[in-house]
């Protein structure tokens, strides 16, 4: 091996067994250059080398991920909110393996990392929230490559209680009148 970023000079970096006509070069350094040559080795001796046509760049065989769509809350109660959003258009090359859902609430605008999914269903609950605040969530796709850009941020949604007694305001009842 001979990294042209780094002096231009060859490494011997390992032997195969038998009538192997691959192996698997590890340490790369991303970003440099590299030129190969192999050699055929038998009982009478090494033969000449024979080079790569080309230079080859070590880099990351797989990109990032698009971002995931919209997350929408389909179910809720006071302190936990169900999420689904649409996945990404474009794996990266990479089966997703999670998101990142994120949250902000209308006091802070900060976005947190509340929770990890280690499944590619687009599909994920937030636990912790706090009675009357609102709250925003974003999410982000990973794959071998790394984080997606977050999605667009969810609608507002207030943390209360799905099911509640009914409440009866009297400020807002108005006089009746019957007529007989």
């Amino acid at each position: 091996m001979c990294d042209e970023s780094a002096g231009a000079r060859w490494t011997p970096i390992g032997e195969t067994n038998g009538p192997v006509l691959h192996y698997h070069v590890e340490n790369l350094i991303e970003g440099h250059y590299y030129r190969f040559r192999v050699r055929a080795v038998n009982k009478e001796g090494k033969s000449a080398p024979l080079e790569t046509s080309g230079v080859y760049e070590a880099k990351n065989p797989f990109e990032v991920p698009t971002k995931p769509g919209r997350p929408k809350v389909i179910d809720f109660d006071t302190e936990w909110v169900q999420l689904e959003w649409e996945r990404p258009e474009f794996d990266g090359g990479s089966a997703i393996t999670g998101y990142i859902i994120e949250r902000r609430d209308t006091y802070n605008q900060r976005w947190e990392i509340c929770t990890r999914t280690d499944m590619e269903e687009p599909t994920g609950k937030v636990r912790g929230l706090v009675e009357g605040i609102i709250y925003e969530f974003r999410v982000k796709a990973v794959n071998k490559a790394g984080e997606s850009e977050p999605s667009d941020p969810s609608l507002p949604h207030r943390a209360r209680p799905k099911n509640s007694v009914p409440r009866i305001d009297r400020n807002a009842m108005m006089d009746i009148k019957i007529l007989a």
